[in-house]
């Protein structure tokens, strides 16, 4: 009378292993080759520019070799969709991000060249009433001439409530 004991627990997994060879029949998704030139505004390429694709959800698709080279060219195989293209430009360079919202990836394609402005370091503390710091607050760029959010990455306080962040010349409602 044990027997419905025993075959319980694979009748339990059938679904699962099922699932999983349907996943792994499932044809992967067509990629495309999107290759293009990241340069500043004063004309010279900047290398290691770090793209992200980031599609509908708010998911930034794995991509492998997805940084400019030294003339500031890149060429990435990236699944067909649309996406916000995040052109982050290295750390301590000088320039400031940019994001290319909704575009379309259908076929292989060579974007225009993005521009990257001059960034300028904007930093400071967010304390409360009392002085404490405020930790992980969300700053937020806008431009004050067009209210166009600019792409501030890694924008949150740290455990100090000090933030830095850099952004182009410009008046900005924070």
């Amino acid at each position: 009378m044990n027997l419905p004991h025993r075959i319980a627990p694979a009748l339990r997994a059938a679904p699962i292993l099922g699932l999983l060879a349907l996943l792994a029949a499932a044809p992967a998704a067509r990629a495309v080759v999107v290759s293009g030139r990241v340069l500043g505004e004063s004309g010279a390429a900047v290398p290691n520019v770090n793209l992200d694709f980031v599609d509908g959800t708010g998911t930034s698709i794995p991509l492998i070799g997805d940084t400019t080279d030294i003339l500031g060219y890149y060429s990435i195989d990236v699944p067909v969709g649309t996406y916000d293209i995040y052109y982050k430009a290295p750390a301590g360079s000088g320039w400031a991000h940019r994001i290319m919202r909704g575009v379309i990836i259908s076929t292989n394609v060579t974007r225009p060249d993005v521009i990257l402005p001059y960034g300028y370091i904007v930093d400071g503390f967010v304390r409360d009433a009392l002085g404490a710091p405020i930790f992980d607050v969300d700053l937020d760029f806008h431009d004050c001439a067009t209210g166009e959010q600019w792409p501030t990455l890694s924008d949150n306080t740290d455990a100090l409530g000090y933030y830095a962040v850099v952004v182009p010349a410009g008046t900005w409602n924070i």
